[in-house]
């Protein structure tokens, strides 16, 4: 029983990272997505010189190679059992000749994603924080939300550009480690409160 539920467990927890693009989805969380912005379904095109991760440099040479512009927002991601969305920051590319589209590979190799427009840019010179929204009222949920807000918040505040390694580094000190023990702490709460929705 111990490992039909582990097993249980480690699938549920592995659906997180759904990219939602169906009307159905955008009608029923339009008042959460509305928070952040304006979504719009976007077919992925990984172009070859562009990296996993690099959304920035991808679309600053693509501009600089075809012209164009960027359309800065976030990527929706559903979490599992539908309890919460991430938002996370990303840069999409619009052609001269008005194509939109998103030219940075994904892991999963999805063909579209549900992307959040938002007025104005993202800051380059920090991390810009992923954003996490509870879709359920369940207390473990919400504290789950809240810590991981919590971190990449820290992280965008205290985030320097690194030119040269084309990354943000930040001091891991006291403060940055209680930031992440208590994304830790979400994680395992959500994962206790998804065991429980198991039936075996």
């Amino acid at each position: 029983m111990i490992n039909s539920m582990a097993d249980n467990l480690f699938e549920i927890s592995h659906e997180n990272g759904v990219i939602p693009t169906k009307k159905l989805f955008q009608e029923k969380y339009k008042d959460e997505l509305a928070k952040v912005g304006t979504p719009i379904v976007v077919t992925l095109k990984p172009q070859e010189d562009c990296e996993m991760l690099s959304s920035n440099t991808n679309i600053a040479k693509i501009i600089e190679k075809h012209g164009g512009e960027a359309i800065h927002g976030y990527i929706c991601w559903l979490g599992a059992k539908e309890l919460y969305l991430n938002f996370e920051p990303h840069i999409i590319y619009k052609s001269p000749t008005g194509e939109i589209y998103d030219p940075t590979p994904q892991e999963d190799k999805e063909d579209e994603l549900l992307f959040i427009m938002i007025d104005g840019k993202h800051p380059l010179d920090k991390r810009n924080p992923a954003k996490y929204v509870p879709l359920s009222k369940e207390p473990e949920v919400i504290i789950f939300c809240k810590l991981n807000n919590e971190l990449f918040n820290w992280i965008y505040n205290n985030s320097i550009y690194d030119e040269e390694k084309n990354k943000f580094t930040w001091e891991d000190n006291h403060e940055h480690q209680l930031c992440e023990a208590g994304r830790n702490i979400g994680g395992l709460l959500l994962m206790h409160y998804l065991s429980t929705l198991i039936k075996d």
